[in-house]
């Protein structure tokens, strides 16, 4: 049984293409999840903010609060970020950025995370701070690189996202098959 094996090279050529193709749509909806989800961490963070408000508001104006509004009173109001000059001090530079996005409770710019650790202590005698933490950040797996609603690059840690898409794809391959070889040796069979 002979076949013709110079018909299956462009047939896993499209494949590839194909494949490659799904594998672009499955991660830029994997980054749409992920920026919805930090833009819902986002909105309770300010619905905790306005509840704050609103019971503080009919404190003042002396009106009866509800149980519920009355847990809000206890709460500090709004997010003061106060950083002890040695929190940092001695970790390494994924550690001190997880420390640090952990301690602000929300997605941070990177100036944010760079000035953050500067004020938390962090000593590194590296020549250039603000890149190799973009690079030791991106390179780790801790931490997502994303476009907010306000059109703001923001760092957030993976373990915010309520479930991760990338968990439902651990089945993939790890390696690609490589279809010059799968091609050469066809060829030879068919010789």
């Amino acid at each position: 049984m002979h076949t013709d094996t110079r018909n299956y090279g462009p047939r896993l050529r499209e494949h590839e293409q194909n494949l490659a193709q799904i594998e672009q749509e499955r991660k830029e909806l994997e980054d749409e999840i992920f920026r919805m989800q930090m833009q819902l961490l986002q909105l309770a963070d300010e619905k905790e903010t306005c509840l704050q408000l609103h019971a503080l508001t009919k404190k003042a104006a002396k009106l009866p609060l509800t149980e519920d509004e009355q847990k809000y009173l206890v709460r500090d109001l709004g997010r003061v970020m106060s950083i002890p000059a040695d929190a940092f001090r001695g970790m390494k530079l994924v550690e001190a950025a997880e420390a640090f996005l952990l301690r602000f409770g929300q997605p941070a710019t990177h100036r944010q995370v760079l000035d953050g650790l500067k004020d938390g202590g962090l000593d590194s005698q590296l020549k250039n701070l603000d890149n190799s933490l973009r690079s030791a950040m991106q390179r780790s797996g801790q931490f997502k690189w994303f476009l907010g609603a306000d059109k703001t690059y923001r760092w957030a840690l993976l373990q915010w996202v309520h479930r991760s898409p990338r968990e439902l794809t651990s089945q993939e391959p790890t390696e690609k098959a490589n279809l010059t070889l799968v091609e050469s040796e066809a060829k030879v069979k068919s010789a």
